[in-house]
């Protein structure tokens, strides 16, 4: 993995977690600056589809990560309606989690 997510992160929470995507964006920002001086960070983790999906995790949901210069980690669940297409599902999370950045940034 390019970040290194802990594997037991993973085992205890699913992929598709706030738990996952908030250490996504954390380790992020790290790599991109380890001294965390004006890194900014954004992560998706969901259920594009079309397979995937559990009752507890359906297609559509995501979770989003931001970190943030100050040090702090923002997470947020999206849930979105399915489309035919994983690509679109995708590009929507993508679409999320910019408009994420965009509300928290100073």
């Amino acid at each position: 993995m390019l970040v290194g997510v802990p594997s037991e992160l993973l085992w205890r929470h699913g992929a598709v977690s706030p738990e996952v995507a908030r250490e996504l964006a954390r380790l992020g920002a790290e790599k991109c600056d380890p001294l965390r001086h004006k890194a900014v960070a954004i992560s998706t983790t969901g259920v594009a589809g079309p397979g995937g999906a559990t009752p507890e995790r359906p297609v559509g949901l995501c979770y989003l990560g931001l970190a943030l210069p100050n040090g702090s980690v923002l997470t947020r669940e999206v849930r979105l309606d399915p489309v035919p297409e994983r690509a679109d599902a995708q590009q929507n999370f993508s679409t999320c989690a910019l408009e994420f950045l965009l509300e928290n940034l100073p």
